[in-house]
Formats: C-alpha cells, sequence, structure tokens
C-alpha cells in the first residue's frame, strides 16, 4: 500500500523515478520560512474561532520554530518522497515532536494549494522588500 498523503487508492509504492521526476522539493525548499510562518498563522487562527486550545497552538508554533531552526542548520535532508516543502515541514514536525495528530489537526479547513499559494506570496514579498532595500 502506498504511503503518501494522497496515495489511498493506491496499492503499490511510487517508483522512484517517478518520485524524482515529479518532486519539487528542490525548488520548494526555499519556501520552506515562509510555509512555516503559514503554519503557525493557520495554527493560530484555529485556536481563535475554538478548534485548537491555546496549548496545541502554543505546541504547534514552538514545534515549527523547532522545525525552522533544524532547516536552518541544515541538519535535515530534503527528500524527494516528501514531494514539496508543505509535506516536508509537516514530517518533520512529526518526527520532532511526535504529534502525528495535533500536525494532522493544524491542517483543518486548510488545503495544500492554498498553504503554498499563501508561501509564494509571502516570499514574493520579502524578496520585493529585500529589493527595495
Amino acid at each position: 500500500m502506498s504511503e503518501k498523503m494522497w496515495g489511498g487508492r493506491f496499492a503499490a509504492f511510487t517508483d522512484s523515478l517517478v518520485e524524482a521526476f515529479t518532486a519539487s522539493i528542490q525548488l520548494d525548499s526555499r519556501l520552506y520560512a515562509e510555509d512555516i510562518c503559514g503554519s503557525q498563522a493557520h495554527a493560530r487562527m484555529l485556536g481563535r474561532v475554538g478548534v485548537l486550545t491555546a496549548s496545541e497552538v502554543e505546541a504547534i508554533v514552538a514545534g515549527m520554530q523547532q522545525v525552522e531552526q533544524e532547516i536552518a542548520g541544515q541538519r535535515l535532508p530534503f527528500a524527494d518522497s516528501l514531494e514539496d516543502i508543505y509535506m516536508h515541514n509537516e514530517e518533520v514536525y512529526q518526527v520532532l515532536t511526535l504529534e502525528g495528530s495535533l500536525a494532522a489537526r493544524n491542517h483543518l479547513g486548510g488545503t495544500a494549494p492554498d498553504q503554498v499559494r499563501a508561501a509564494i506570496a509571502r516570499a514574493r514579498a520579502r524578496l520585493a522588500e529585500e529589493q527595495s532595500a
């Protein structure tokens, strides 16, 4: 059975050549900080509307800060099998914090494409600010 988030209908693993061809992680890896910022903001919103408790929000925000530190320190390799930065950050969060169910709850009401669009928008704003400085 496939271990992909979207792979529930597939009986076999994805061929490594297909993974390498379709992976965007090498490009997406430049968006890790913006993606983490989006995950933290989403957790805070879920806390404000009562989906997450204050302690759950605090745990997610702190865990994502830990992910950012690990990536910034180049202690974690990016893997093609994780496809994109959204999946990579979630997987790393789960490994570092051992909070798989909490990581999954942080995505309630949000989608990967929404997160990616938001990360790209934050990256564009950051780049524009850097260029004008």
